[in-house]
């Protein structure tokens, strides 16, 4: 029987090093196994550093195998003199991830050979070798200096040891004391053994986008606080209240039954109890975490000099210069090692710490859902005859790609899976992916029972005072959840989307509204007439003899304050669909301001924003809010289908997709390919064929490797429009005409 891809992710994983050290597990870090064999100051030959720089890359370690076939010598931690020609030193193989990369290469920096016979001392038939000493001694040749300079840093960075043992890093230990030491010291402890940086730099996001400690920690009392009340509240409706005493009692007394929780029946008393154990667990999880937060405080307060006082205002883009500052700071990466060793060295370190890394490093994951998207790869429609056109998506479906799709391909550290890179575990992983659609759509059918109650629930305590005080606000639009992922961009993170989105809401009601039709606009001024003097007059009969009039039943059971509330309602609503009558009608105008903030332009729209073809298209992606609320609870009966007929189809596509835009950046890891910008090239449409592509295949392929509707330039511009105007972010390249300051 074969084995489960699980099973092979699993062994995957087990074979990796640290966990904790990102770059490790993607086999890109430097081979610390070999780095720790020692050597004799004699073995260092000025031919075995000769100065050239390479990236370090998955390519960077594939000659080893060719070298283990040729010389089937092994080492045992301390490489010995073998009679004969050179063999090399770096025997001992590396972690590799792609088994079918050809043209590999290793850093002449990290190559240590034999000398040839006669070219150094020799040492005695079984003497061993005496520790290295800490630094290289020096060698004559210039270049060999610098090389040594080089090796020396790499030393230091790389912290080797004299014990040739386990090659996980590990967090440097505090020292006896640390912390009983200062809040400063102990913050630049915890900065000093980050060994995770894209879980740190999320930590430091998630600290700015709470606003500080306090609103943090406020947020998330109020939010188990409205569990609570949500609970007990409907509990004490459902429960304790008989209501078939009501026309004939007079107070809340005589309608509440006692001791109504020992009769409730097994069902609900389950659900308080479980209820009772997830706010214990919630609450003890929030305790502990305020530990975690203090010291978050002190890395904000005394390492980036923001006080609390200041979160509320202070702007991303200064977190981040900030955040480059103290990278600068560090004295062993400010001083010793230069842009080149930086360069060159490809680790998982805080030396590439700037925008674009910091932004690649807190959307790993949604860059790649933003590509899915816009590749228009998953599957979304709705499986039901009239329907089959319809795309449904929504914050459960969301949700559900969430746990079927990047919890299977990423790590739980962030990183890729090795195996999803290998062509040859296509089609296991093909049939993982599709069996967690189908067990994700058995889950949502035995929960969904209870997200139906407590979703209508909730909106209906949050909206029914809103709709109940103004009612206009039930023709109220905002864009779907759709919508909002194809507007979305690559490296822009949820703060600046959210500003960008917002700005546009103007605009986006200004032109919807720009295209009632006549006859609807006439039929509505009508009814608000109708509605309007009807209420006039109850209002007006109510005033003169208010103590009989409100009281006075106009149909059996049905008051004055009855009728007054319904034609308010109808009122408010038919006005609300009559446009005003000095507004300037010129739609095109209003969707190109939208265009301006969403950029989000198909090409059928072009030439044709004026048509009622594309407002029918617009209006898909902006919507009533009542609408989308429905959709939103409809989903939950019908996410099931969408997850058992419609993904698994694409299940092949979407790990094709994961596969073939993936991209190694060193000192940052494997990230989608669309979101590594070009400052020095620029980018040009996201297309990634070449120039004279002029036959149909070439076109095929430019259109399959490139980004629909411009999403790539957008996400450029618009990266550089947030970062580039702040010189202290110091994001290399220009700024092209055009673009906002």
């Amino acid at each position: 029987m074969a084995p489960s891809i699980y099973e092979d992710l699993r062994a995957d994983e087990h074979d990796m090093l640290d966990p904790g050290d990102i770059e490790e597990r993607a086999a890109m870090a430097i081979d610390e196994e070999n780095l720790s064999a020692r050597y004799q100051d004699y073995e260092l030959h000025e031919d075995l550093f000769d100065g050239h720089e390479s990236r370090l890359t998955t390519e960077s370690t594939a000659f080893l195998a060719q070298q283990v076939k040729k010389k089937p010598h092994k080492s045992s931690g301390r490489d010995r003199r073998s009679k004969g020609g050179n063999k090399s030193k770096w025997l001992s193989r590396s972690p590799r991830m792609l088994d079918d990369d050809g043209d590999d290469d290793v850093p002449a920096s990290l190559l240590i050979e034999e000398e040839e016979e006669g070219g150094g001392p020799s040492r005695p038939a079984g003497q061993q070798q005496s520790p290295r000493p800490a630094k290289v001694a020096p060698v004559a040749d210039t270049a060999t200096q610098n090389a040594q300079a080089r090796w020396a840093a790499v030393q230091e960075q790389q912290r080797l040891h004299e014990d040739i043992g386990p090659t996980r890093p590990k967090p440097v230990l505090p020292k006896p004391g640390v912390f009983s030491a200062s809040r400063k010291e102990r913050a630049m402890w915890m900065w000093i053994n980050v060994t995770n940086l894209d879980r740190f730099m999320g930590e430091i996001y998630a600290y700015y986008r709470g606003a500080g400690i306090w609103p943090i920690c406020l947020d998330r009392l109020l939010n188990l606080l409205r569990i609570v009340f949500v609970a007990t509240f409907t509990t004490f409706l459902t429960q304790c209240v008989d209501y078939s005493k009501i026309r004939h009692s007079t107070s809340m007394s005589q309608i509440v039954v006692p001791q109504c929780t020992k009769n409730m029946s097994g069902m609900p008393n389950f659900a308080i109890w479980l209820l009772v154990l997830y706010l214990i667990y919630q609450s003890i999880l929030d305790i502990v975490d305020i530990s975690r937060l203090r010291r978050m405080q002190d890395f904000y307060l005394y390492l980036l000099e923001i006080p609390e006082s200041d979160m509320q205002t202070i702007s991303w883009q200064e977190i981040v210069a900030r955040l480059m500052n103290l990278r600068d700071s560090n004295p062993i990466l400010a001083d010793k090692v230069s842009p080149a060793l930086r360069h060159f060295m490809g680790t998982q370190s805080k030396q590439r710490l700037d925008a674009h890394d910091i932004a690649n490093r807190l959307m790993r994951k949604e860059n790649y859902l933003i590509a899915l998207f816009n590749k228009e790869i998953l599957d979304l429609t709705l499986p039901i005859p009239f329907f089959r056109n319809r795309q449904l998506f929504s914050r459960t479906i969301q949700w559900n790609l969430n746990f079927c799709i990047l919890d299977f391909i990423f790590t739980p550290e962030g990183q890729i899976q090795q195996l999803v890179l290998k062509d040859s575990k296509r089609r296991q992983l093909s049939d993982a992916l599709r069996s967690r659609f189908l067990f994700a759509g058995l889950m949502n059918i035995i929960c969904a029972p209870v997200i139906v109650l407590y979703t209508l629930i909730v909106y209906f305590f949050q909206y029914f005072n809103e709709y109940h005080k103004n009612p206009a606000a039930l023709g109220s639009r905002q864009y779907t959840p759709l919508a909002e992922w194809k507007f979305r961009e690559f490296n822009e993170l949820p703060h600046l989307f959210d500003n960008r989105v917002n700005m546009s809401y103007p605009f986006a009601s200004r032109y919807v509204e720009q295209f009632p039709k006549i006859m609807t606009v006439q039929i509505a001024r009508f009814i608000a007439f109708v509605a309007g003097g009807i209420v006039s007059i109850l209002a007006m009969a109510s005033i003169i003899d208010p103590e009989l009039f409100l009281g006075f039943e106009i149909t059996p059971d049905r008051t004055v304050l009855f009728y007054l509330g319904v034609m308010g309602t109808l009122w408010a609503v038919a006005h609300g669909a009559v446009p005003p009558d000095n507004q300037v009608f010129d739609p095109e105008y209003a969707l190109r301001n939208v265009i301006d903030y969403t950029h989000y332009m198909p090409k059928q729209w072009q030439d044709r924003l004026h048509t009622d073809e594309v407002k029918r298209e617009f209006a898909e992606l902006y919507q009533m809010k009542i609408v989308i609320f429905l959709e939103e609870v409809l989903s939950i009966i019908f996410t099931p289908l969408v997850l058992w007929f419609s993904l698994p189809k694409c299940s092949d596509r979407i790990i094709d997709f994961f596969r073939e835009f993936t991209v190694h950046v060193d000192g940052l890891g494997y990230v989608c390919s669309f979101a590594v910008f070009d400052f020095k090239k620029g980018v040009g449409g996201g297309s990634a064929a070449p120039p004279g592509a002029t036959n149909a295949a070439e076109g095929l392929r430019d259109e399959y490797y490139s980004t629909k509707h411009g999403k790539m330039a957008a996400s450029y511009y618009g990266f550089l429009d947030n970062y580039a105007t702040n010189p202290k972010t110091g994001i290399p390249g220009h700024i092209p005409p055009g673009i906002k300051h």
